[in-house]
């Protein structure tokens, strides 16, 4: 059974909330709701779409050199797809994930996992 949220109002009382460096890499914070609210969810998005990319997909090729004909387990990220990196890690690479919540950036891993089980891509 899937399930469809839908958040009609957000509110925030609390410390500003760091989003990260702007174009000048000054720091930016915000106490605006529906900007932790675009944040949270962008955060959501980028590492949902970065353990997607290591997803694979079987495609029909053929080898260059024998001229044989095989079916291939092709990441979705394609050959430039490298290894799959921890949430630490992520943290790291994308200073504005920095801050997110461990529960946000857990949730991608487990949605894609069990749509990976779920239904195979081919």
């Amino acid at each position: 059974m899937s399930q469809k949220v839908r958040i009609i109002k957000v509110r925030h009382a609390g410390a500003s909330v760091y989003l990260g460096d702007d174009s000048c890499r000054n720091h930016c914070w915000t106490r605006n709701p529906e900007r932790i609210m675009d944040w949270l969810c962008d955060g959501w998005r980028t590492r949902f779409n970065q353990h997607r990319e290591h997803r694979t997909i079987r495609r029909y090729m053929e080898d260059m050199e024998s001229h044989e004909r095989m079916w291939v387990d092709v990441p979705l990220g394609g050959a430039t797809a490298g290894e799959p990196f921890k949430d630490s890690e992520a943290r790291i690479r994308c200073s504005w994930l920095a801050c997110i919540p461990s529960a946000v950036l857990a949730s991608p891993m487990r949605v894609e996992n069990s749509e990976r089980t779920g239904r195979p891509l081919q």
